[in-house]
């Protein structure tokens, strides 16, 4: 039997070194984990929901074309909100390696969450008051509250 030899890191990670790697301290995996997997779940559903609305929005701009609709704003928004969510959902799904791609997540989470601000608070503050645009801004500005956290801090 091959005896394991353990070190303390000394590197900051709270593990333990061995001969089979690096063990993660026990309260990283307890504390770390859960939150990080709940994370992670609250950002697929939110963002499934934002995928969903928009390409609701969008078919239902190209089937009824109303009269007043501004396509020249809502094409790069619904392609920004889509691009985002699909990354992210596979992102959550398969994992995420390259740093270039957390921080391109990352600064699209910054992206809509300012647009999806902004778009909320818009229609608040405005005489005419726009059911959908209220909803998906806040849906919005939650998905890119939850990307940012959760890909940033990795990249």
């Amino acid at each position: 039997m091959q005896a394991s030899h353990d070190t303390r890191c000394g590197d900051g990670s709270g593990g333990v070194h061995s001969s089979r790697g690096v063990i993660p301290h026990a309260r990283e995996l307890t504390d770390a984990t859960p939150r990080k997997a709940l994370m992670k779940t609250l950002l697929a559903i939110i963002t499934s929901l934002t995928v969903l609305a928009t390409g609701y929005l969008s078919l239902s701009l190209l089937i009824l074309r109303p009269p007043h609709a501004n396509y020249y704003e809502w094409i790069p928004m619904a392609t920004l909100f889509l691009v985002q969510g699909v990354l992210t959902l596979v992102a959550v799904a398969r994992g995420v390696f390259g740093r270039w791609i957390r921080s391109g997540l990352a600064a699209g989470g910054i992206a809509i969450l300012c647009v999806g601000s902004s778009c909320a608070y818009a229609t608040l503050s405005s005489t005419h008051f726009e059911g959908y645009a209220v909803v998906l801004g806040s849906v919005l500005a939650v998905q890119g509250a939850l990307t940012i956290p959760t890909f940033w801090r990795h990249a």
